[in-house]
């Protein structure tokens, strides 16, 4: 409950910057295409562990603009790679590399604001989307012994509790400011949902440099 209404009060406060944009007889329904860096990182359910990937995406949207109210309602897919190596020193003879890949579609959905001052265009929005596991890959090599690759939305390679949710439920909120035809993006996104028993939801930043069409 507490979200929801973050996310209300967001969009209460980007509808009320609207009486500086100009006429909405001059606003058309507009396609966007970008690519993002999205770092993203999950917090342990059971220790103070954080887990943080580096993430790239590219992304789709499609907006359709209200006539006669300063909103905007858009449609989009996204598609996120996250990726990151650590070593964990066991003993003086032994550590462990970790490898994990994560690839995910995102679908989703966001209704927000277009505000236009001249060649300058300021998009306050909030949104809802599904990530979608896609394949995600763990490689494990030990400085003693052989490597293990293990599927992290599979129950037959992974301990019970750490096993990666195929789909989860995600928020996002986030600012695109356009000039002309070219435009960047700052968001914030989080899960709904846990992503495993001994994980919290993910969250990610990202920034996004795209083009209007």
């Amino acid at each position: 409950m507490k979200q929801i209404k973050v996310l209300a009060t967001l969009l209460l406060l980007a509808v009320s910057t609207t009486s500086f944009g100009q006429s909405l007889k001059e606003r058309e329904n507009y396609h966007k295409a970008f690519i993002e860096y999205s770092p993203m990182s999950i917090k342990s359910n059971i220790s103070d562990d954080k887990a943080n990937f580096n993430g790239i995406g590219l992304g789709y949207n499609y907006n359709i603009v209200m006539n006669d109210i300063p909103l905007h309602f858009g449609l989009g897919l996204k598609l996120d790679y996250y990726f990151r190596n650590k070593t964990e020193v066991l003993n003086e003879q032994n550590s462990i590399k970790t490898s994990d890949q994560v690839l995910c579609a995102v679908p989703a959905f966001n209704i927000g604001v277009d505000v236009h001052i001249k060649k300058v265009l300021i998009a306050p929005y909030v949104g809802v989307g599904m990530r979608i596991g896609i394949f995600g890959k763990e490689k494990l090599t030990p400085t003693v012994g052989e490597a293990s690759n293990l599927n992290l939305f599979k129950k037959d390679d992974m301990d019970p509790n750490n096993v990666w949710n195929r789909t989860v439920s995600s928020w996002e909120v986030g600012l695109n400011v356009a000039y002309d035809r070219y435009f960047l993006g700052f968001s914030f996104n989080r899960d709904f949902e846990k992503i495993s028993v001994n994980m919290k939801q993910i969250q990610a930043f990202g920034i996004k440099a795209g083009y209007i069409f």
